[in-house]
């Protein structure tokens, strides 16, 4: 026991050891939901991303019995569970995790739960161990529904599913400490009650509002309330109010965008503070933040929408964007991505705005003034971003509700939703600032934007960040080719083409399936196909797969050279999951199955719109339909340069 306490322990350091823990009768059931297990996957993700696989990535601190009993922690511990069953078929060493060599037991064990014993149990101990879990009368469906996810997510991830799996094995770091041995059982029982009351252990922008607000003088009362307000990134600021119209609630959010920086809380909802407060009050440390009696609520529900920044990721880039109002240079003027990377990095919060903020000697008006900038930018990012709002099994979908615009601009507000999907998906956390920085600037403004016009800018802006001028497509003999595109060629984020070409297929769907009133046939395979497109949502984590694949079954008798079985006209950009599921059957196989889609006849949805234009539009592939493929495609992202919107 004493070996790992207070060290820092990986699932890898834990599996070298012979420790069983328990969770007591005490604990409460697995409550974590897919948005919480997604987040630590995509923190973990951007982790091994920006340092190459070589730092540790800390959940913080377990709490436990000298017997192994977890008092804090054992939500995290079962994550770690599931995360080693989910995990194990890429990276074995995570059995090692999962089951103690020596005792022959499963590493997590419950006291009083022997239902959810069991379940796990018969998870770990079979191969087909999903399917085998089905059988069992009772199913934990949290723990099911988080197996799945992280399976899934971890398929997606392509050739990076080794290397990820390795990494969170060996660099998903937390410490253990043991409570002394003397508690006793009624101890125990009100310490977990008081932890519990309390709410979970201070994170480091809990302890960096600490800091803050020691450089501030008066009104601390009402600064901490600007903070603890925005930093419910999960809780929009405008809700409707008992008895208010529709009308009234988008009039109460024009008014906020038209005031701008007067006021702007006495439109919001949660804003009990009384303005001539002028308590001063010091916090000198941590320990003076007071703990709140009530027992901390889910943030989380199915059904319910979320900001798709969480509250690091919009700490950094407000403080990007405050440094840059304030005139200073370092990484607001570099190039280097390696060091852009390290400045969005959130586990180095503390240290960023110690450097570009802490360390210069702020005036209590500055700290003042980067407060009232979150409360204004987290308005602005309500009313302006996506949403994206989880269903059940982890499946999810996105809105742009907030928007005050007239119905007959409904059209173009759904353009500017799905162009918005299109930039989340192919961005992340070190690359948000590329156009959340411009857009929220240009929406920074006491003036109702419409959503043609804020299309139309955020066009620009991406245009700007994405010339075409990086693909170098040539035109040899009316057919258009790049080499940029092509498989495995060259250093190019190939996957942002393919999102931004899903993106332009779908802003000329009527286009590219017109309504042809003289073949009722054909009309009604268009409308079906425009249907689909209609419905596309942008999916993180995908993988360039071939069309006709590499290594095809031994009926199919198309034979292809690897310049054209790597061209861009053969690729298409889906989830590992639907890759695996169509692996290398034939052409009419996989034609067949995206009919099926179509149809409605097979469950699933449409992964990659490039895809469904290729065998909606070709009965059959060969070397011609590659090339006519590639050129159409090509083409789309060729205009898609000039296109825009009528405001």
């Amino acid at each position: 026991m004493n070996d790992i306490n207070n060290k820092p322990l990986t699932p890898k350091t834990i599996g070298e050891t012979e420790d069983i823990f328990y969770i007591p009768l005490y604990q409460r059931l697995f409550e974590w939901d897919i948005p919480t297990i997604k987040q630590l996957l995509d923190d973990l993700y951007e982790q091994m991303r920006s340092s190459n696989g070589n730092s540790e990535y800390y959940v913080g601190m377990l709490t436990s019995t000298v017997q192994h009993r977890l008092v804090d922690g054992q939500q995290r511990f079962t994550v770690l569970m599931l995360l080693g069953i989910a995990m194990r078929q890429y990276y074995g060493e995570w059995s090692k995790f999962l089951i103690s060599e020596k005792k022959k037991e499963i590493r997590l064990r419950f006291d009083a739960r022997d239902n959810d014993e069991q379940y796990l149990n018969t998870i770990i101990e079979k191969e087909d161990s999903l399917k085998d879990a089905e059988n069992f009368i009772y199913q934990n469906r949290k723990m099911r529904d988080g197996i799945d996810f992280i399976q899934t997510y971890v398929e997606n991830l392509s050739g990076e599913k080794v290397n990820y799996a390795k990494y969170v094995y060996e660099h998903l770091t937390f410490f253990i400490s043991f409570l002394p041995e003397n508690y006793s059982q009624e101890y125990l029982n009100k310490y977990f009650e008081r932890m519990n009351s309390t709410g979970k252990n201070l994170e480091a922008h809990e302890r960096l509002k600490v800091e803050l607000l020691k450089k501030i003088g008066n009104d601390k009362d009402f600064y901490t309330s600007i903070w603890n307000r925005v930093s419910q990134m999960n809780a929009p600021l405008f809700c409707n109010r008992d008895n208010e119209s529709t009308e009234e609630f988008k009039g109460r959010i024009r008014n906020a965008i038209l005031a701008q920086n007067a006021k702007i809380w006495t439109f919001i909802d949660g804003f009990k503070i009384d303005e001539t407060n002028t308590t001063s009050n010091s916090i000198k440390s941590i320990i003076d933040i007071e703990a709140s009696p009530e027992k901390p609520k889910r943030e989380r529900q199915p059904n319910q929408s979320y900001c798709f920044l969480s509250f690091p990721d919009f700490l950094l880039q407000c403080l990007y964007l405050f440094i840059g109002e304030k005139g200073e240079k370092g990484e607001k003027g570099e190039k280097d991505d390696r060091i852009v990377s390290t400045f969005f990095n959130k586990t180095n919060l503390s240290d960023t705005f110690k450097k570009h903020l802490l360390d210069k000697n702020p005036t209590s008006e500055d700290v003042k003034d980067f407060f009232e900038l979150l409360l204004r930018y987290r308005m602005l990012v309500d009313i302006y971003f996506v949403r994206i709002r989880y269903e059940e099994a982890g499946d999810y979908n996105y809105e742009l509700d907030m928007l005050p615009e007239e119905e007959e601009n409904s059209e173009n507000k759904k353009t500017l939703k799905m162009f918005e999907e299109m930039l989340y998906v192919s961005s992340s956390p070190s690359t948000y600032y590329k156009w959340f920085d411009p857009f929220i600037e240009l929406v920074d403004q006491p003036e109702l934007l419409s959503a043609g016009k804020l299309y139309n800018s955020l066009k620009e802006i991406d245009d700007n960040n994405h010339p075409i001028e990086k693909l170098g497509i040539e035109n040899n003999e009316d057919q258009n080719t790049c080499s940029a595109l092509s498989y495995n060629e060259g250093k190019l984020d190939k996957r942002y083409w393919f999102w931004r070409l899903d993106f332009y297929i779908w802003l000329n769907r009527k286009k590219l399936f017109p309504e042809d009133p003289k073949d009722q046939e054909s009309n009604a395979r268009n409308v079906k196909v425009r249907n689909v497109i209609e419905n596309y949502v942008f999916r993180r984590n995908r993988s360039i797969e071939h069309i006709a694949p590499q290594t095809p079954q031994q009926e199919s008798k198309l034979k292809l050279d690897p310049k054209d079985l790597n061209s861009f006209g053969n690729l298409a950009m889906i989830s590992g999951g639907l890759n695996s599921s169509l692996s290398n059957s034939t052409y009419e196989e996989k034609q067949g199955k995206v009919k099926s889609y179509i149809n409605r006849s097979l469950g699933g949805s449409i992964e990659s719109l490039k895809l469904l234009c290729a065998f909606a539009k070709n009965e059959e592939w060969n070397k011609d339909k590659i090339h006519e493929h590639e050129t159409a495609m090509l083409n789309i992202l060729r205009d898609s340069y000039s296109s825009e919107l009528k405001s």
